[in-house]
């Protein structure tokens, strides 16, 4: 991929364009505070849906993973503890398995309640369940969250083609080691680099405070593209994510390439980003 190019707005928006790709996204950073003591979630979900697990599931609505049992979505089998931390994971969970998605890739990932020096850092404000690659004594390397089945499972209960086009996730201490990729099949749509990240908001790496590297990113698909796969990739300690929110909708066919695309990393709505205190 080509390197970015960023112009800042006067609506405090960063665009950049990417050349050689028929995919677009929008990235932003806008937020809601979660309702369950869980730091940043999306300002696209009434923030009560993640605490009584009302989340909307279907064409045009959201499917929430918050990694923790007690918030798991209803109408949906159980999700799986085999990922949880041994020591340090009471009340954990990835609930989204028990809707179809599974958790695979060469690295290793896992859940855990609280953050532990050496290992993983909770997202700032973060006082609930949260997932990190890599885990603790676990391999390096990409951790891939394939979406395959429950898009088939969703077409199946709606009757109709559901795609993707929304991805919103809160990245805790955000490394210039980390990164985010999204996939259609295996083709590369969308990569988010930490570095690229850190150094459009100003942050520094692995900062567990700062609202400029503890970030709720929204990516959200031009209309006709769709992703199937998302994969984190972390080369040392740790990548950390919460509050996982999912957009449905029927794609839409697009007759060709672009002219112009938006970049892997294009910003919009850092104006809005709010901050909230941080607790000492």
């Amino acid at each position: 991929m080509s390197n970015l190019k960023f112009l800042k707005t006067g609506i405090a928006a960063l665009l950049c364009g990417a050349a050689l790709s028929s995919q677009a996204a929008l990235i932003t950073f806008d937020f809601d505070v979660a309702g369950d003591n869980s730091g940043k979630t999306s300002q696209f979900i009434d923030p009560t849906q993640a605490v009584n697990g009302n989340g909307v599931f279907g064409v045009n609505g959201y499917f929430i993973e918050t990694f923790d049992a007690a918030t798991a979505m209803n109408g949906f089998l159980d999700g799986t503890e085999g990922f949880n931390n041994p020591a340090d994971s009471a009340g954990c969970a990835i609930n989204s398995t028990g809707a179809g998605i599974t958790v695979g890739g060469t690295g290793s990932f896992e859940v855990r309640a609280t953050g532990k020096s050496g290992v993983a850092a909770a997202p700032a404000d973060d006082e609930t369940c949260f997932a990190y690659t890599p885990a603790e004594n676990g391999i390096l390397g990409s951790v891939e969250l394939d979406y395959t089945n429950l898009l088939t499972n969703a077409g199946n209960i709606l009757n109709t083609t559901v795609g993707i086009n929304y991805f919103g996730f809160y990245w805790g201490s955000v490394d210039d080691y980390n990164d985010f990729s999204f996939f259609n099949g295996d083709d590369l749509i969308v990569e988010i680099t930490g570095e690229s990240l850190l150094d459009k908001l100003n942050g520094n790496s692995g900062n567990q405070l700062a609202d400029s590297s503890n970030v709720y990113v929204n990516v959200a698909f031009e209309a006709g593209e769709s992703f199937t796969k998302v994969v984190i990739n972390s080369t040392g300690v740790a990548g950390e994510v919460d509050n996982i929110v999912v957009g449905f909708d029927t794609p839409v066919p697009v007759s060709g390439p672009s002219t112009i695309a938006l970049s892997s990393l294009a910003l919009l709505g850092m104006a809005g980003l709010r901050r909230r205190k941080i607790k000492s």
